[in-house]
């Protein structure tokens, strides 16, 4: 029979398959670009994070701190493009043809496309610089 693993066994794999779920998301939004990609890229963020919170005695408290600094960033920007995804799919439900609602459409095709780009670089500058390895040994989760 299995001896059930500790607590603490279970905190670390449980925040190491959350880690590699959010890599996973963050190529894919930095690859597809679309807003099924960043709605789960936001998904996988908020799970990593509420993870960390919930096992928050089992790792270091200042890089806990570093890391969710950094995922708030994140979050923050991808809010500004998903609210402009959310903005342009009500706008193109509509029937109304009026000037104005066409005006606020490309308005927010041209914010949403600079926010993406904001985004994107963001994106790139956590993948060059090999984010998950440096959280994974912040955290400890290496295999042992």
């Amino acid at each position: 029979m299995r001896r059930a693993a500790p607590i603490r066994e279970f905190a670390i794999q449980a925040v190491d398959r959350l880690l590699t779920s959010l890599v996973f998301a963050i190529h894919n939004a930095a690859r597809v670009k679309d807003p099924d990609a960043i709605h789960d890229l936001r998904v996988s963020v908020r799970r990593f994070t509420q993870s960390l919170i919930a096992f928050e005695e089992f790792f270091p408290h200042r890089e806990v701190k570093r890391i969710r600094g950094r995922l708030r960033k994140l979050m923050r920007l991808s809010s500004q493009v998903r609210n402009r995804d959310i903005a342009l799919e009500f706008l193109s439900s509509e029937t109304d043809k009026r000037p104005a609602r066409d005006a606020l459409r490309t308005r927010m095709e041209i914010e949403r496309l600079a926010h993406e780009q904001q985004f994107a670089a963001l994106l790139e500058r956590w993948r060059s610089r090999e984010f998950s390895a440096r959280w994974r040994a912040a955290l400890a989760l290496q295999k042992r």
